[in-house]
């Protein structure tokens, strides 16, 4: 865990307030949270990771599945110190973050398009574009025209981002090789399901979805929304399934909001 920490670990505004846990999703990295976490450093002691088989970070030895992802993320906690933390996740990083809220791990939750509702034709899908979102642009990333203009990046990227022509060339390039990089995104894949069993949390859950995402559609909040009636549900409206550096205000603010509302709950 100790070389792990070191290399797969970005922390931010050590110090600063209340532990707070960044979770990426399938096929991305820790930079995933490059647009928001000097925001959320001014406010928390932030830790961006990479899940095991991603970022370069070794594979998990067991089934990468929600449970055993999980329980790893609790293990960097334990490494950091925390014993609790508020966790943030974007994608099967938002499932992980509901996980750990409902194991006890979490001071809130905020889960920003998670996976673990995907239904009937919505997996195929998925699944389809997943492996597209692998395969095809990190073969393009040479061709810089692709990461290095707007119309490049509308073009390879608007799949995951609501709004690809916001982001900087450095974190589209980041973001079209990441995926080939994940060497454990095939078994990830096939290990991540429709939930099963989840006790409730008793800490406050923001369910936040882009408008544009066309990945797992905003629908699948509404599921969430019958699966935890507690939880807050959050429309981004014009952000898509990555939304960090669509709008990066705008996910602070509600990362921020979900904490506030684990501090007004621990102050009543």
């Amino acid at each position: 865990m100790e070389s792990y920490l070191a290399d797969h670990v970005t922390r931010v505004g050590a110090g600063n307030g209340e532990p707070l846990l960044l979770i990426h999703g399938l096929g991305h990295c820790k930079e995933a949270w490059d647009p928001v976490i000097g925001l959320l450093g001014a406010r928390f002691d932030v830790a961006a990771i990479d899940l095991p088989g991603f970022g370069g970070a070794p594979a998990l030895e067991e089934t990468p599945d929600d449970h055993s992802l999980s329980a790893f993320c609790e293990q960097v906690m334990d490494g950091l110190g925390w014993d609790r933390a508020h966790v943030a996740g974007n994608s099967l990083g938002g499932l992980i973050a509901i996980r750990m809220a409902s194991r006890g791990r979490a001071l809130s939750a905020t889960a920003l398009s998670p996976g673990g509702m995907i239904r009937g034709w919505e997996k195929p899908w998925a699944r389809g574009m997943l492996r597209v979102a692998k395969h095809v642009p990190s073969r393009l990333l040479p061709l810089g025209v692709f990461s290095d203009t707007v119309l490049g990046r509308k073009a390879l990227l608007g799949l995951m981002f609501g709004k690809p022509g916001r982001m900087t060339p450095s974190y589209a390039r980041s973001a079209m090789a990441a995926p080939a990089r994940a060497t454990a995104f095939e078994e990830t894949l096939d290990a991540v399901d429709e939930i099963d069993h989840l006790p409730p949390p008793t800490v406050p859950v923001t369910i936040a979805w882009g408008s544009r995402d066309m990945l797992l559609f905003p629908w699948q909040g509404q599921r969430w929304k019958a699966t935890l009636p507690d939880a807050r549900l959050v429309t981004l409206r014009g952000l898509g399934h990555v939304p960090m550096p669509d709008d990066p205000g705008l996910v602070t603010d509600v990362i921020t909001r979900t904490t506030e509302l684990a501090q007004d709950t621990a102050s009543t």
